[in-house]
């Protein structure tokens, strides 16, 4: 279990596994050159975090912080390794993920491209949040919501 606001792991940090996501939301953030914080996604249950630095053998590319009080496993990285090299399925099902998260960025890139409007971005960002809103027992939950 991890406290609201714990960080898994930080950008630059150099992998030691995966992080597989069993409840809650965790966010995915990067630093820009100019030193701003930028929120690439809010990783969701079933993900696997730290997936691509631990298959290649290098540094998280994210910092990964929980949003609300979230349940995750870890996993270290030579047993990953060991357990998808040993399973193809389970490694079919990790490449899957990454082709995944490559594809949602083209779409994010396409999207919010230098050619849209700051309002067409905005719009953009809200229909595509609306869709992933979820009802609980306490309302719905709004991935935008900062807790």
């Amino acid at each position: 279990m991890y406290p609201q606001g714990a960080v898994l792991f930080l950008e630059k940090q150099e992998s030691c596994g995966v992080f597989v996501l069993c409840a809650r939301e965790v966010k995915l953030s990067f630093d820009s050159i100019e030193g701003k914080t930028l929120i690439l996604r809010i990783a969701g249950v079933g993900e696997i975090l730290g997936l691509t630095a631990t298959l290649s053998g290098s540094t998280y590319e994210v910092t990964a912080e929980a949003l609300r009080s979230c349940q995750v496993a870890f996993i270290r990285g030579d047993a990953f390794l060991r357990f998808v090299a040993s399973h193809p399925e389970a490694y079919r099902g990790a490449v899957s993920q990454i082709i995944g998260l490559y594809n949602g960025a083209c779409d994010q890139l396409r999207t919010l491209g230098p050619s849209t409007t700051i309002p067409k971005k905005l719009a953009r960002l809200l229909l595509d949040r609306s869709s992933n809103m979820q009802n609980t027992e306490q309302g719905i939950d709004q991935p935008l919501a900062h807790p």
